[in-house]
C-alpha cells in the first residue's frame, strides 16, 4: 500500500511541482519508512516554493534531528518560525534544547 501511495504521489508532484501539500505528503510517506535523508530532500523542496512553507521547514528540522544533524535542526526551525510562528516549530525547539541537555535554552525557547 504504502508503495502504491509512493508512486502515486510521486506522479502527482511531477505533474504539480508548485504544489506544496502534495509535496508534503509524499516526504511523509518517505519519513514513514524511514527514508529520512529523501524525506529531507523532498521537504526541502516545499520549503523552496515562493511564499516558504513552515511547515515543510519544521518537517525537515524532525528530519535533521533524526539524522543526527541537530545544529541544523535547530536553525530549520527559525526558518520555520521566520515563515509563520507557530507553537509546534517553539516546542520543537523547546524539546531539540533538552534532549541536548542545554536546558537554559529551553527555557529560553519557552519563554519566547
Amino acid at each position: 500500500m504504502r508503495g502504491e501511495a509512493e508512486r502515486l504521489l510521486r506522479d502527482l508532484v511531477q505533474r504539480n511541482p508548485g504544489d506544496r501539500r502534495m509535496i508534503r505528503m509524499l516526504g511523509n510517506v518517505l519519513q514513514n519508512r524511514q527514508a529520512y535523508a529523501e524525506a529531507l530532500a523532498v521537504y526541502r523542496q516545499a520549503a523552496a516554493l515562493p511564499g516558504g512553507d513552515a511547515r515543510a521547514e519544521l518537517y525537515g528540522a524532525e528530519m535533521l534531528e533524526k539524522l543526527g544533524r541537530p545544529d541544523e535542526a535547530d536553525a530549520a526551525a527559525d526558518r520555520s518560525l521566520a515563515v509563520q510562528t507557530t507553537g509546534a516549530a517553539g516546542l520543537f525547539k523547546v524539546n531539540l534544547a533538552r534532549k541536548r541537555g542545554d536546558l537554559a535554552k529551553a527555557r529560553a525557547e519557552l519563554a519566547k
